[in-house]
């Protein structure tokens, strides 16, 4: 309310502002109890979701109240997109595939090769989630020019350019 007061921004605009005031070394600064609440997202996201897949994968709970364990998470999507960014996001994504597979590993054991089932879902959720992860762009207020591909690919290969950049002119100490 604040922001728009002081700014004259509305709607639409209020999501741009914000995002452009707290990235990009702005000026805006949040309050210490706002940004306590976000950390507190932040880490019941990976909490919740941890126990939501142990539950489900150690423990076979298939009850409908466990979906109840992903909320967090689910606020952590709004509050990332609300904020602009949506790395985060894969982010927590991976951890979770990682938590996953272990969880799997240590049911099975660890001697034993899991089916081929789970590759064909991560290939389901790789074909899903590109195209969510491209029109999640709209959603988080930004408009852009660049074809999924091109998106895709300098999401995917903007750490080997950054590495590749390092390794040619270090970093002097």
């Amino acid at each position: 309310y604040n922001l728009v007061l002081s700014s004259g921004y509305s709607g639409s605009n209020i999501q741009w502002f914000f995002r452009n005031s707290t990235s990009y070394e702005g000026e805006l600064t949040v309050r210490t109890s706002i940004r306590f609440l976000i950390r507190i997202i932040d880490v019941s996201a990976y909490i919740f979701g941890y126990t939501f897949i142990n539950n489900f994968i150690i423990y076979g709970h298939r009850r409908s109240k466990d979906l109840l364990l992903l909320a967090p998470f689910l606020i952590f999507i709004s509050k990332t997109l609300l904020s602009g960014g949506r790395q985060d996001i894969i982010k927590i994504l991976i951890a979770y595939v990682v938590i996953a597979y272990i969880q799997q590993k240590r049911k099975v054991g660890w001697d034993k090769v899991i089916s081929h089932k789970y590759m064909r879902l991560g290939f389901v959720g790789l074909i899903a989630g590109i195209p969510a992860f491209y029109y999640s762009l709209f959603l988080a207020g930004r408009s852009t020019t660049r074809t999924i591909f091109e998106s895709v690919s300098t999401y995917l290969g903007g750490p080997i350019q950054h590495f590749n950049q390092y390794v040619k002119n270090p970093v002097e100490a």
